[in-house]
């Protein structure tokens, strides 16, 4: 089964998603641009569907890789955006399945083994049953339930589920990420620790050593261990918390960029938007616009 690459990821938003059971299941479609949905920006427009079959296969003629697959019960499917696809129900009577489509902005190519850059996300067509992640189909359950209830959700819940999706998708389904090491339940203790401390002090400037100092371990072997455990350095983690407290205070409390960094504990607003493009790929600004643009009225 090939792989695609997305890079230069931008989400906008939720643009459909639902349970559908049906009788002799058959469809054609295209995720190029925004379809009936919105007129696409430019060429990079497009929707990412997610989803995962219940019952009744799926067989999927993907027009744009030229290949012919089949999607059995309990796997996950993808069709990133500007692909071509048919899909049909593979045994007669009903078949039923998840999913839920998402409106971005992304380049997308297919992936050749040994192309490494952090900041593209590599995913199979298929996640097969016994390696799809089950908090990547509770998210899509929800976001299906959500969008069947009318529920108001803003642009950043919204966003967190997607990310959140594409984390456990990425974790799952990634072919560059390989099995996890062993991993003791003393150094989980320790880490579990080292989170906590980072919870407690997160509206200071948090150093690697003082946590180090309060779980009571060198802090190299700190790093390592973190690292394997959250799947980042304890550096990347602090960044990325103090970001979300950020984000939350811009864009529900109304406070600017310079409150929300004296807030947690940093002093250079410039900063952070350098960290925020590194670790989104957008700026802080245009994040900020999007939300404003996205929320519901």
């Amino acid at each position: 089964m090939s792989c695609f690459a997305l890079r230069d990821l931008s989400f906008h938003r939720v643009v459909f998603a639902h349970v559908l059971a049906v009788e002799n299941y058959h469809f054609s479609f295209s995720t190029a641009g925004f379809g009936a949905y919105y007129p696409a920006r430019d060429e990079h427009s497009g929707l990412l569907e997610i989803g995962y079959v219940v019952r009744n296969p799926l067989v999927v003629d993907n027009h744009t890789t030229g290949e012919r697959y089949t999607v059995e019960e309990g796997d996950m499917f993808l069709f990133p955006p500007g692909h071509n696809i048919t899909v049909r129900a593979q045994n007669p009577g009903e078949h039923k399945h998840i999913t839920s489509e998402y409106m971005l902005d992304a380049t997308v190519s297919r992936w050749d083994e040994g192309e490494e850059t952090d900041t593209t996300l590599v995913l199979p067509y298929v996640i097969r049953a016994e390696k799809a992640s089950r908090s990547a189909k509770n998210i899509i359950h929800r976001v299906a339930a959500d969008y069947s209830l009318l529920a108001d959700k803003s642009y950043f819940a919204q966003a967190a589920d997607f990310f959140a999706l594409l984390e456990g998708l990425r974790r799952s389904g990634d072919p560059r990420v390989g099995e996890k090491p062993y991993f003791s339940p003393v150094s989980k203790a320790h880490c579990k620790k080292a989170e906590e401390y980072i919870e407690a002090h997160i509206l200071e400037p948090i150093s690697i050593q003082d946590i180090a100092d309060a779980v009571e371990l060198n802090k190299n072997y700190l790093i390592n261990i973190f690292s394997v455990y959250k799947g980042m350095g304890p550096a990347e983690y602090i960044n990325r918390v103090k970001l979300n407290r950020i984000l939350l205070l811009v864009s529900h409390y109304g406070y600017t960029l310079r409150q929300a960094c004296e807030y947690v504990g940093y002093t250079d607003p410039n900063y952070i938007s350098r960290l925020f493009r590194k670790y989104y790929g957008v700026s802080f600004t245009d994040y900020c616009y999007n939300l404003k643009m996205n929320e519901p009225t």
